[in-house]
């Protein structure tokens, strides 16, 4: 009696946990389903941002390049202005040159007098003031060629910028991102189907189990009954 009782606790277990195995099984592949469809979702997403990335980066480039330019641009502006400060710096030192000979051409003196004294002053007044512009035209100059440096140096800056961005949306757009999330999600969709029906199969295999040990022991009330019937009917026979 104790051994049948044993196996029929123990059959028992076997179809409770087949029906738990089960339930796991149907459990899993809801949340595993939900899960990959999310997952493909994202995937889509991730795709359509790669492709806005791409153009908002290769968008930058333009601006950079377009800043390139327009900086390059007025770099050769400048030195356009510096020659032409420089071309005026030389002709207004050589006007206070002009005037200092017309100065001293005035002092000439014609028969004991200077009849161009008067102007004397003047041309030299003249080539003072033409060679302070002078100098003053030349540091403009100067300070010109720094800026023609300066902006030179900038526009090269940002034409290797706008090489290094271009080269940054060129990667971004050649990352296959959407091939390899959809290889995870195939290899994660097919692992996750076997484990379960692994798991189901093994479940159905206890339920079955357990299932078979129970028709094999029977019903106790049928085993009980058989040895009444026996001495009942020799009871019969004896009266």
């Amino acid at each position: 009696m104790s051994r049948s009782v044993v196996v029929r606790f123990v059959a028992w277990l076997l179809i409770v946990n087949g029906i738990g195995g089960v339930a796991a099984v149907w459990a899993g592949w809801s949340m595993t389903a939900t899960l990959l469809d999310g997952l493909r979702e994202s995937s889509t997403r991730v795709t359509a941002q790669q492709a806005r990335l791409v153009e908002s980066v290769r968008g930058v480039a333009v601006g950079v390049d377009d800043a390139s330019q327009a900086t390059a641009g007025l770099s050769r502006s400048t030195t356009q202005v510096r020659n032409a400060v420089t071309n005026a710096t030389q002709t207004a030192t050589q006007l206070a040159s002009t005037f200092d000979q017309l100065s001293q051409a005035s002092r000439v003196t014609v028969f004991g007098v200077r009849p161009l004294e008067g102007l004397t002053e003047p041309f030299r007044t003249n080539a003072s003031d033409f060679r302070q512009l002078g100098r003053s035209l030349d540091a403009t100059a100067d300070s010109l060629a720094t800026n023609t440096q300066e902006m030179t140096r900038v526009s090269n800056d940002l034409r290797s910028i706008q090489s290094q961005v271009n080269s940054t949306a060129a990667d971004v757009e050649a990352l296959q991102s959407a091939s390899v999330l959809q290889q995870g999600l195939a290899s994660l969709e097919l692992g996750s189907r076997l484990l379960l029906g692994m798991i189901f199969f093994e479940a159905t295999l206890s339920a079955l189990t357990g299932l078979a040990l129970l028709l094999m022991i029977g019903h106790p009330h049928l085993h009980r009954s058989a040895p009444l019937d026996i001495a009942g009917a020799k009871d019969d026979e004896m009266a």
